[in-house]
């Protein structure tokens, strides 16, 4: 397809190119965005059905693959009728909703006023009584109360002039967090963006002017004031310990640590409370409200316990469960980024990995061994995936489907991350990345005899 558009001819180049990405950066880079403004040809050239399968759900399995602690959000589309926002909108939440941690979107003033941009998200005029507004289609679709974020808006100065803009950023900063807030349901709002580009690029959306100057703008300082002067709440849980299997009608307890990232106390007298919800009404949260004596300062770290029961299910059913976590302040609003925990009930023992595969430098042309060890009270089915895109047997590739995998006549199109999905009737569990490169590795003498490296569960080069 078209350049920079185009529809990747196999699904599994661009769910390994995502995981790559986000392998690489691990850790440091805390959320995804999966493609930008789908909606619009400028952006894809494919239809509503192949961004969903082609791009969202494959782009989503990378990044959990490669950094599970990373949030992926989307779909960001472009807020324009002639796009269709609406449909996709719902359409994506409800195909693709359950790998979201976050809805995304953008929405730009028609007008240039921040006025505008409330419009569409929520505040329908009354004079277009049946305009469809963001939070419509959000209520509507099931996702109320969980994550949005506004991940573009913004006005050109050069289009409404230096004061309109800033005062553009003061009041969506005022309506976000002042006293009469009317969009605290909006989990992050992102400004688009930071400085103009270089002539001969007329656009303006900078609050200051291109490189090298950098001239500051008044909504520059605007923003700067607003943000500097404006009390917030917000929080980050650190940690949402959960057991990955419980017992049918067990009672697991949930450990979730907190911190306080806003410039407010968190306090329990003042109804601030720990938010913990599944996503299967058969689990029950038993109790989520925390004691009336309960503080958190500015920059405090805290612990609750949730306990939540499992359902009772006959032989041979599993139920599994999303838990997620998030605070929620005093007037109801949620707050925070969230996190969550997949829990499963089963009367059967989950697969245990007794030997995990095992790494390393392979001479290109050579033959890569990775295998693993299993118990397992139930048959037990083997699933091994590169880069996070599942293998299957071919002439290089041997036993995807086995404990042991035979990688033959290595190159760079074979090295990479892999891992095997190992399950039974409890369902499934991941083993422990194994890398394998190419290059030669470097001599060593050992002071006692060593097995071989096959049997230690290392790659064997042949």
């Amino acid at each position: 397809g078209p350049e920079f558009s185009g529809v990747p001819r196999d699904p599994g180049d661009w769910q390994e190119f995502v995981y790559l990405a986000a392998a690489r950066y691990r850790g440091r880079i805390p959320a995804w965005g999966i493609w930008n403004e789908p909606n619009l040809p400028r952006f894809w050239s494919g239809t509503r059905r192949q961004y969903i399968d082609t791009i969202l759900l494959p782009g989503a399995r990378a990044v959990r693959a490669a950094d599970p602690g990373a949030l992926v959000g989307g779909p960001d589309l472009a807020h324009l009728s002639s796009a269709d926002w609406d449909s996709w909108l719902r359409q994506v939440i409800a195909e693709a909703g359950s790998v979201l941690d976050v809805v995304a979107h953008h929405v730009y003033p028609g007008g240039g006023g921040a006025s505008d941009v409330f419009e569409e998200l929520h505040d329908r005029p009354s004079w277009q009584p049946y305009r469809t507004t963001v939070r419509d289609v959000l209520q509507a679709s099931g996702w109320w109360g969980r994550p949005f974020w506004l991940t573009e808006t913004g006005v050109e100065s050069g289009r409404v002039g230096w004061t309109p803009q800033a005062d553009f950023y003061e009041e969506i900063v005022s309506d976000w967090y002042g006293p009469n807030p009317r969009a605290r349901w909006m989990d992050r709002v992102f400004f688009y963006q930071i400085h103009d580009p270089p002539a001969p690029d007329t656009s303006s959306f900078g609050i200051l002017g291109a490189w090298p100057d950098l001239e500051r703008k008044n909504a520059y300082f605007a923003y700067a004031n607003a943000t500097a002067t404006t009390p917030f709440v917000d929080g980050e849980v650190i940690a949402l310990d959960a057991p990955a299997y419980v017992l049918p009608g067990a009672v697991a307890e949930i450990r979730v640590t907190v911190r306080n990232t806003g410039t407010e106390s968190w306090r329990g007298a003042a109804g601030y409370r720990l938010d913990v919800v599944s996503d299967r009404v058969a689990w029950q949260v038993l109790e989520h409200l925390l004691p009336t004596d309960f503080e958190v300062p500015p920059g405090a770290v805290a612990q609750a316990l949730i306990p939540v029961q499992a359902p009772w299910i006959a032989l041979p059913s599993v139920a599994t469960a999303t838990v997620r976590a998030r605070m929620v302040a005093g007037d109801g609003r949620r707050f925070g980024d969230p996190i969550t925990a997949v829990i499963t009930a089963t009367q059967h023992r989950p697969a245990q990995v007794l030997r995990q595969p095992r790494g390393g430098t392979v001479p290109e042309g050579r033959t890569a061994v990775l295998s693993l060890e299993v118990a397992s009270d139930t048959p037990a089915d083997y699933q091994w995936r590169r880069n996070s895109v599942v293998l299957v047997d071919g002439d290089r590739v041997r036993g995807s489907r086995s404990p042991r995998l035979e990688l033959s006549d290595l190159d760079p199109s074979l090295a990479g991350d892999f891992d095997c999905v190992v399950g039974n009737a409890a369902g499934p569990v991941v083993s422990e990345v194994a890398r394998v490169r190419l290059g030669t590795p470097a001599p060593r003498r050992p002071s006692a005899p060593v097995a071989p490296a096959a049997a230690r569960g290392a790659p064997a080069a042949r």
